[in-house]
């Protein structure tokens, strides 16, 4: 399967790791593609008030799923030192701490989530399995783009900057860093051309990544916010 990228390398790898079975089937319209909550990662960080239950001895992905799956949670606090969880109902003031790793937590539009089935019967035509690479790509994006203070018009007028300069690299961390923020389906696009440009600078119809803009797509083609598909614009 030379043509995957390394993203959908890393999205199988998830998969196989975590004993997910891949459905072969076609997309179902009831199939949630884009996650209810996010985060927003910043690094050397401390979160301070609104404490709720704390958890001792685990992990930084055992505290965001903590987190995440308690509505009452807004945010959370990672002690890398002692492997200690401060989940938060509220962010009363930020301090930089060495060792601290905290995340902000952000709900996905609920028009969004209600129209992602309706827009699902687009893409009908595309294996489940797409869906569920794209959904594991999401998630795992605030681990793999830390936004830090930045902004989101910070962070892609940052992203320009470096793709004039030549960096596609940081420009592509860039605009994944925005996502976090924003989740905005034209932000998806443009993250998963960068991402395809640095690795494969090649002509469009050579181009063996737009097997992965196709699996991809779908995560911004549910958001309800683009046009239903097109491997290339």
């Amino acid at each position: 399967m030379a043509f995957i990228s390394r993203m959908l390398r890393t999205a199988f790898a998830v998969v196989l790791t975590t004993g997910l079975f891949l459905q072969t089937g076609a997309v179902q319209a009831d199939q949630d593609v884009i996650p209810a909550r996010r985060m927003a990662v910043m690094q050397n960080m401390d979160f301070y008030g609104g404490d709720l239950q704390p958890v001792f001895e685990t992990s930084f992905t055992s505290c965001q799923q903590i987190c995440l799956a308690d509505q009452k949670c807004r945010a959370f606090t990672f002690n890398v030192k002692s492997n200690a969880c401060f989940p938060k109902s509220d962010i009363a003031e930020m301090k930089p701490f060495d060792g601290a790793v905290s995340a902000r937590i952000l709900d996905t539009d609920p028009a969004v989530l209600a129209a992602q089935g309706t827009r699902a019967k687009t893409i009908a035509f595309l294996p489940a399995a797409f869906l569920t690479e794209a959904r594991n790509q999401a998630e795992g994006l605030a681990q793999d783009y830390i936004t830090n203070q930045w902004t989101a018009p910070q962070l892609l007028e940052a992203s320009r900057n470096a793709r004039t300069g030549g960096n596609l690299l940081t420009a592509m961390k860039f605009i994944g860093a925005s996502l976090n923020l924003t989740d905005a389906a034209d932000g998806w696009w443009k993250w998963l051309k960068s991402r395809c440009k640095r690795q494969n600078p090649m002509p469009k119809s050579a181009n063996p990544c737009n097997e992965s803009l196709v699996r991809q797509r779908s995560t911004a083609t549910c958001a309800a916010q683009i046009p239903a598909f097109r491997l290339m614009p």
